[in-house]
């Protein structure tokens, strides 16, 4: 017999679900895979390019707004060119385009590692030809099943067609990360910053593209039949009066500062992650990308009655201002629990604020325009992402993260990017959100709406910009771990030049509890790198007549200060009994500016830091037995380092 709760459930699912069609589920199922394929290759992506392809974070920012670009611009042509001939048609181009696209990815990376030597630009290149195949393909998918939830649902139930379809997308893209990070992880392969096995992912991915057309070839059907009396060139004009809609071009504008801060989260976070060492080794950005979804698919069912409580454009609001409350906390604190918390926050704001942009769109589109308004409710993507991989990730976070070192102070510039969109769609709300009323929802003078109808909110919220800026100031540095090879753009500037290598040294005794500062000066030019070894020996264990008395370990660490500022220090640290020991800091410099040609030239101030020095121990502790003690003990620093000489002509 059924429990009265299993009724209930069995109920709530029957009412919300039944009325959609089976080719609802088709779609859903055909965007699970496509999504999982997309999301398991695009969480290592980023990393894959920086780390095995070593390009720069400006080049990673440019391939990420390519792909996002045509992820979001092909819309505007394929969605009325599907119109024209079919969708079942379009779909199978896009899949095929896909599959060629994630299978040159994983062979070209394959022969970059292994086979091919090419410069950074040649890489880029190399991969901004790869990107087309894949951007295209999915631009081309992207608007089809959006446009098919929109037709095979009613405005009554559009809401949580959306939320579903979400739902299911998040599915898709937390098992196929979470399988292929836990196989590497049970077999041993540790995914590390330098690894190659990402490259098998991509083949995966396109394994997972043939899969989905088979589904299309199979249980697929047009939702309507084809208009092969429509003009592409005419429906491409007709976005443009889309966009002369001023309430939409206004929306567009608007909901593109949420998408700066968005296109981030699979380019910066993982990278943040494994430049700043958030987490620990084995947690790899496979993991990472699992974190997203994972909360979506779990806490996204108890979220979804919001879309029947309140209007589209107030959830829109209230998701981004999640959202960036997230984003502070993952980003404030190296701590990974916080880092894995504010991912948490912001996942719910996500799944709050973006599907109810896509609804509110398909309400105020015209019913015969609706694939047309829902092809232009990409531009917002296409802007935001662009400009937040080449001017957030590209220049700002290797601006402020990694050359300054305040990975904080990037994170809140980010959030006050997604405060001033907040603030756009509370103006916006008010000048047009009463003309787009969900007449379903109660229309009943809460709280939430006076605030939202009212300007004084709109200076209230912008009065967290500075605050957010000021704790990112203030929040410090961290140290920023990747170290950027810039082999391609030395090697011109390097021509005539010859690596060679110097030395130095310095002896002293220090006494126990105390610190001795020194300087080093390296007076060579264009120095590569500069590396501080310090050494010491402890004292042999003392014989007094019959009786051994053991020595215990002495403690020194280092100190170094760099002629540009960088300080690095270690220690104090203890050698192994009765043993010597060492520890050493290493500078290196970039030495690729032509007009920095005394890089790494000049004064080093070092300080030896001895803490306490073991004692000679007896064997028995016996009254009157006394130790010996150990006041002092004499270390040896030694300097090694390279640098470029003009070659001597014989």
């Amino acid at each position: 017999m059924e429990s009265n709760q299993e009724r209930g459930i069995k109920a709530i699912i029957s009412r919300r679900y039944s009325a959609f069609r089976k080719l609802f589920w088709v779609t859903i199922l055909m965007e699970f895979f496509e999504r999982g394929a997309y999301y398991a290759v695009y969480g290592v992506l980023a990393v894959h390019l920086a780390y095995n392809l070593d390009l720069p974070n400006l080049q990673v920012g440019i391939l990420n707004a390519l792909l996002y670009l045509l992820l979001y611009a092909v819309p505007l042509v394929s969605g009325a060119l599907a119109e024209r001939i079919g969708y079942k048609r379009s779909l199978r181009f896009a899949f095929s385009m896909m599959m060629v696209g994630y299978f040159l990815l994983g062979l070209v990376s394959i022969l970059l590692m292994n086979v091919w030597s090419l410069g950074t630009w040649s890489t880029f290149f190399v991969m901004v030809f790869i990107f087309l195949f894949l951007g295209i393909g999915a631009g081309t998918f992207k608007p089809i099943v959006s446009a098919t939830i929109g037709k095979t649902s009613s405005e009554e139930n559009r809401n949580l067609a959306y939320m579903t379809f979400y739902w299911f997308i998040n599915l898709g893209a937390f098992i196929f990360p979470l399988i292929f990070g836990l196989v590497y992880l049970i077999m041993g392969m540790y995914v590390k910053n330098e690894e190659p096995y990402y490259v098998y992912i991509f083949f995966l991915g396109a394994f997972f593209i043939l899969v989905n057309y088979m589904i299309n070839k199979l249980k697929y059907e047009n939702p309507e039949p084809p208009n092969k009396e429509k003009k592409v060139w005419t429906s491409v004009k007709n976005i443009v009066l889309v966009v002369k809609d001023t309430r939409m071009l206004l929306l567009i504008l608007i909901y593109s500062g949420f998408f700066i801060i968005f296109g981030l989260m699979h380019v910066s976070i993982p990278l943040y992650m494994v430049d700043f060492k958030i987490m620990p080794a084995w947690f790899s950005v496979l993991f990472l990308s699992c974190i997203n979804p994972f909360t979506i698919i779990t806490i996204g069912p108890l979220l979804s009655g919001l879309a029947k409580k309140f209007q589209s454009l107030q959830l829109m609001i209230g998701g981004i201002l999640i959202f960036v409350f997230g984003m502070f906390i993952m980003g404030y604190t190296t701590i990974w629990f916080f880092f894995i918390l504010g991912i948490v926050i912001f996942s719910c704001g996500e799944f709050i604020g973006h599907p109810n942009y896509q609804s509110y769109v398909s309400k105020i589109a015209p019913k015969e325009k609706l694939a047309l308004y829902m092809g232009a409710s990409f531009i917002p993507s296409a802007i935001g992402v662009i400009t937040g991989s080449v001017l957030g990730h590209g220049v700002v976070y290797e601006r402020f993260a990694a050359q300054m070192e305040r990975p904080k102070l990037f994170w809140g510039i980010m959030g006050a990017i997604g405060v001033l969109t907040v603030c756009g769609l509370l103006w916006y709300n008010q000048k047009y959100g009463k003309g787009s009323m969900d007449k379903t929802i109660s229309q009943k003078k809460t709280f939430l709406t006076k605030a939202t109808d009212s300007k004084f909110t709109i200076l209230v919220v912008l009065l967290i910009i500075p605050l957010l800026i000021g704790l990112g100031y203030w929040g410090g540095s961290n140290t920023y771990y990747r170290e950027e090879t810039g082999e391609e753009d030395l090697s011109s500037y390097l021509q005539g030049l010859e690596l060679i290598g110097g030395a130095d040294s310095d002896t002293n005794t220090i006494p126990e509890n105390s610190q001795q500062e020194g300087t080093m000066d390296i007076r060579e030019s264009n120095v590569l790198s500069i590396n501080f070894t310090l050494s010491w020996t402890d004292e042999p264990d003392h014989t007094q007549g019959f009786r051994t008395f053991t020595n215990q370990p002495d403690y020194l660490g280092l100190i170094v200060e760099a002629p540009n500022g960088e300080v690095q220090d270690i220690g104090p640290v203890a050698n192994s009994q009765g043993q010597g020991m060492s520890v050493n800091l290493e500078f290196r410099f970039d030495t690729s500016d032509k007009g920095e040609w005394l890089v790494g030239t000049g004064q080093y101030n070092f300080t030896v830091v001895c803490g306490e020095c073991g004692d000679q121990e007896p064997p028995v502790n016996i009254i009157g037995l006394r130790t010996i003690p150990d006041t002092e003990n004499t270390w040896t620093l030694d300097v090694d380092y390279y640098h470029y000489r003009e070659i001597e002509e014989e």
